[in-house]
């Protein structure tokens, strides 16, 4: 799962040098609104907090496997207790945790649409109009975008550029649009599952993580970017 940059909390650690629970128990104190992303060898996993309390969790397996939710807490915190795994946490505001947690528990719009036939500006600008709430990943051969909207608002992006670099926020709208333009591409729409807008993310039960150790500025409209 490509995350979106947001502020930098802590980066690069590992968890053979810290300890799990005292991380999650900072951020719990911290209050903080963000994610708490593990990488290891073999499996990436992302857990989503709002005010410090977990809300959500995705875990990709090199099998295949995706696992989300509770048990996907559960696992990573797991892995970063047996295992040499990278921790990086960022915060991000509520509507791009809104917009992720869509992106996790996602119903799809469309997939799998072509460039060869799909206009990205008219495709942005119909969102827009729709007031969807939601992502769309874009994947080219330069690299994967993921650009995420709270009703029909850019809100925050990344860009994963194939030669590594990674480029976020406003200039990630850009970055992916010239991509989607030079090369063939595919884009993928998603919105959350059972949800019309971003509110009702708010509205998710809260969990302390604590719970799972047992468990072993104005937003600019697309037609003001385009």
């Amino acid at each position: 799962m490509i995350l979106p940059g947001g502020t930098v909390v802590f980066r690069n650690l590992t968890s053979t040098m810290v300890e799990v629970g005292e991380i999650f128990a900072e951020l719990e104190k911290r209050e903080l609104t963000g994610y708490v992303a593990a990488t290891a060898d073999n499996f990436s996993g992302t857990i989503f907090l709002r005010k410090g309390a977990f809300v959500d969790a995705i875990e990709e397996v090199d099998s295949g496997t995706v696992v989300i939710g509770e048990p996907a807490c559960a696992d990573i915190i797991k892995r970063c207790r047996s295992g040499d795994v990278g921790l990086d946490v960022g915060e991000v505001s509520d509507a791009v945790l809104n917009a992720l947690i869509g992106f996790v528990n996602n119903r799809t719009v469309y997939e799998n649409m072509s460039s060869e036939f799909v206009n990205i500006d008219k495709l942005l600008l119909t969102l827009e109009t729709w007031k969807h709430t939601g992502c769309i990943e874009i994947v080219t051969r330069s690299g994967t975008g993921t650009i995420l909207f709270e009703n029909g608002f850019f809100i925050d992006g990344t860009f994963k550029m194939a030669n590594g670099t990674t480029i976020t926020g406003i200039e990630s709208l850009e970055a992916i649009i010239n991509a989607y333009r030079r090369t063939a591409a595919t884009i993928n729409v998603y919105r959350p599952e059972n949800m019309g807008c971003a509110d009702a993310c708010a509205d998710i039960p809260i969990i302390s993580i604590s719970d799972f150790e047992d468990m072993t500025q104005q937003q600019p409209g697309f037609h003001e970017l385009l």
